[in-house]
């Protein structure tokens, strides 16, 4: 299951569908104080964070996620539009994959696809 943890509902909704579509099941959070409590209950293959998520900002869920042994290995791809600069730091944190808003659709679904079958790092 593929969680995405976006503030904005209508976007997070869209990309939820987009991925539906392409047979990956999802679950959306609007929330950042959501993301830890629905990993802890669902088996998560993969979040979309986005940075400016309220309750919890995404840089500290990403922190926390990948500081945590029990779950440093779920890949996390960092969706933003309002933070270009921090691309590497979060990459140095150990996101899989970094995509500015409005993402490309067929680099995205790429993406998901390679991390979802287990292969390593995609910088986009």
């Amino acid at each position: 299951m593929i969680l995405i943890a976006d503030d904005d509902e209508v976007f997070a909704d869209i990309l939820s569908l987009r991925l539906e579509k392409n047979g990956y099941e999802t679950m959306v959070v609007l929330e950042g104080v959501d993301v830890i409590p629905t990993i802890q209950r669902e088996k998560v293959d993969l979040i979309i964070l986005d940075l400016k998520i309220p309750n919890k900002p995404g840089i500290h869920i990403l922190s926390y996620l990948k500081s945590d042994p029990a779950k440093k290995d779920i890949p996390v791809i960092v969706m933003t539009g309002s933070y270009p600069d921090l691309k590497d730091q979060v990459l140095k944190m150990g996101a899989a994959a970094f995509f500015l808003k409005p993402y490309d659709a067929d680099t995205l679904l790429r993406t998901i696809g390679k991390l979802v079958s287990g292969a390593v790092r995609t910088e986009v």
